[in-house]
C-alpha cells in the first residue's frame, strides 16, 4: 500500500527507536496510539515489512491480531499459535543450517508441546490440526475454550510461561525479537486487559521489543470499566478514568506515542487510478482568456484540501462508493460522452457520496452568499449525539468550503440582475449543485449552464444510485 500521507518520518522514528532498544536485556514496549481508522495497521505492516526487507537484519517478529483472536478465553493460546506459524516462516525466509535451525526447530516444537498438551487433553483432539486450524481465522476452534484453570490443571501456567521466556533468551541470542499486538482496542474489554496482563507475564524483563496499536481514549474506558471504576458523579470525571488508566498502563508500557494524522501527499494515489475514468476541462472566454481550467493540478488541490485530517480508511471506503455507484451510473444506460465525463464531474461525485455515505442525506449541498464571496457548504446535517460523528462533519464541511469559495462579480444588466454568475472554476463546480438557473443574456454563461444541464442528467441517476445503495 502506497505511503499516501508521507508517514515515512514517523515510521523512520519506530526503527530508530527499535534499534536503539535491540540490545535492551530488560526488553521495551511502547504503544502507537491512535483513533480508529488513522492506519495503525498499515504502519505496523510497513515497519514489519521495512525491518525484514534486508537479510542482514535479524529479525524475529511475531504479529498478533488481538482483535481476530478474541473468541479465546485465554489469549495465551492464539499467542502461541502466532509465534509458532511466525517462527516456521522464519525457518524459510533464513539461510543459515546447524545450530540456529535446530533452535527454531526445538522451539517450534516445544511451543507446540506447550498448546497441544492442553488442547489434547481437553478436548481430545489432535494438536497438529489445532496448529494448522489458526490458519484460518480460527474458524476451526471457534468453540475451543481454554481458560486459566485448564493450564493450571492440565499444565501450570507458570511452568508454560517459564518454557517459553527459555524459548525467547535463546532465539534473542541469534535474532531481535519483536512482538506487535494490533487491534487490542477493538477487543472487548475484559479480553483487551487479558492480553495486557499476559503479555506482560511473558515479556517482562525479557531481550523483546514490544510495539502495541491502541486508540488510548477506547483502551481508557475498557480499564476503568474491568477494574469497576466509576468516576461520572465527580467533576472531570474523563480527566479520573484517563489517570486511573495511565497508573494502569504505565506496568506494561514504556512510552505511548501519538500516531499523527499524516500530511496527505500532493498525487493523485489515494484515488487508485479512479480519476484515469475522467478528463480535464479547459474552457476559454469568448475573448480567448483563460476561464475555466479544470486540470489535474486543481483535481489534486481539491482531493488534498477536502480530506485533509480525515482517516485513510473512510477516504477509501469513499472512493470506492465514488467507483461503484459511477460505473453503475455507466450501465444503467445513461449516456456520457468521454470527452464530457470531466473531473467537474468527478467532484460532484466526491462531494455527493460524503452527503450519502458519511451523513446518510438525499441532500448534497448548498451555494451561501454572502457580501464578497460565494461559498460551498454541506446541506443541512442532522447530528447524531456523537462527538466523533461531529467532529467529522465538521472538518468536512471545513475543508469544502475552505476550497469552494469564490468572489462575487456584481454584474447588473439592463434588464436583469443575475443572482449567481459563473466567474471561475470554483464557481463553475459550484453551478453543478445550484436547483435552477436563469437564462442570461450572456452566451458563455448560457452554454456553460446548459453544458451544467446536461452533465446532470447524469449525475441524477448517480445520485438516485448511491441513495439506493446507501438506503437513503
Amino acid at each position: 500500500m502506497t505511503d499516501h500521507l508521507l508517514r515515512q518520518p514517523y515510521l523512520n522514528l519506530l526503527k530508530s527507536i527499535i534499534t536503539t532498544q535491540c540490545n535492551n536485556s530488560s526488553g521495551y514496549s511502547f504503544a502507537i496510539d491512535g483513533e480508529w481508522g488513522c492506519d495503525k495497521t498499515w504502519i505496523l505492516n510497513e515497519l514489519e515489512k521495512q525491518l525484514t526487507e534486508k537479510k542482514e537484519n535479524k529479525f524475529i517478529i511475531f504479529h498478533y491480531n488481538a482483535w481476530k483472536n478474541d473468541f479465546y478465553d485465554e489469549p495465551l493460546v492464539a499467542l502461541l499459535s502466532v509465534m509458532i506459524e511466525s517462527l516456521k516462516k522464519y525457518k524459510k525466509s533464513i539461510t543459515e543450517t546447524g545450530s540456529v535451525s535446530k533452535l527454531i526447530s526445538s522451539s517450534i516444537t516445544t511451543l507446540m508441546k506447550i498448546v497441544g498438551n492442553v488442547v489434547e487433553k481437553k478436548y481430545n483432539l489432535n494438536p497438529n490440526d489445532i496448529i494448522d486450524s489458526v490458519k484460518d481465522s480460527g474458524k476451526a476452534i471457534a468453540n475451543i475454550k481454554l481458560t486459566k484453570s485448564d493450564f493450571n490443571k492440565l499444565l501450570p501456567l507458570e511452568n508454560a510461561l517459564n518454557q517459553i521466556k527459555d524459548i525467547i533468551t535463546k532465539l534473542a541470542k541469534s535474532a531481535h525479537i519483536i512482538l506487535i499486538i494490533d487491534e487490542l482496542d477493538r477487543c472487548l474489554p475484559e479480553y483487551a486487559i487479558k492480553v495486557l496482563e499476559r503479555l506482560h507475564h511473558i515479556c517482562n524483563e525479557m531481550p523483546i521489543t514490544q510495539i502495541l496499536a491502541i486508540n488510548k481514549s477506547v483502551l481508557v474506558d475498557s480499564i476503568s470499566t474491568v477494574f469497576g471504576k466509576n468516576y461520572s458523579n465527580t467533576d472531570n470525571h474523563d480527566r479520573w478514568n484517563t489517570f486511573f488508566a495511565d497508573s494502569y498502563l504505565q506496568k506494561f508500557l514504556d512510552v505511548s506515542i501519538p500516531l499523527p494524522t499524516g500530511t496527505l501527499d500532493s498525487r493523485l494515489g489515494i484515488l487508485n487510478g479512479l480519476e484515469k475514468n475522467y478528463v480535464p476541462y479547459i474552457r476559454p472566454t469568448n475573448f480567448g482568456q483563460e476561464f475555466i481550467k479544470l486540470d489535474e493540478e486543481f483535481l489534486i488541490l481539491f482531493i488534498t484540501t477536502l480530506i485533509n485530517g480525515i482517516e485513510i480508511r473512510l477516504q477509501e471506503k469513499i472512493f470506492k462508493q465514488v467507483e461503484l455507484c459511477h460505473k453503475l451510473t455507466i450501465d444503467s444506460g445513461i449516456n456520457l460522452n468521454q470527452e464530457r465525463c470531466t473531473y467537474a464531474i468527478l467532484i460532484y461525485e466526491i462531494i455527493s457520496c460524503i452527503c450519502r455515505y458519511v451523513f446518510h442525506l438525499s441532500e448534497t449541498c448548498k451555494i451561501l452568499e454572502g457580501n464578497e464571496n460565494y461559498s460551498l457548504v454541506f446541506s443541512h446535517v442532522y447530528l447524531s449525539s456523537s462527538k466523533v460523528t461531529k467532529v467529522k462533519y465538521d472538518k468536512f464541511n471545513e475543508n469544502l468550503k475552505n476550497f469552494l469559495v469564490s468572489g462575487i462579480r456584481n454584474v447588473t444588466y439592463t434588464y436583469q440582475n443575475y443572482p449567481f454568475e459563473i466567474i471561475d472554476t470554483k464557481t463553475y463546480i459550484m453551478a453543478y449543485f445550484l436547483g435552477s438557473t436563469k437564462r442570461s443574456i450572456d452566451t458563455l454563461q448560457n452554454y456553460l449552464f446548459d453544458r451544467i444541464f446536461e452533465d446532470k442528467i447524469f449525475l441524477q441517476k448517480y445520485d438516485e444510485i448511491m441513495n439506493i445503495i446507501i438506503g437513503n
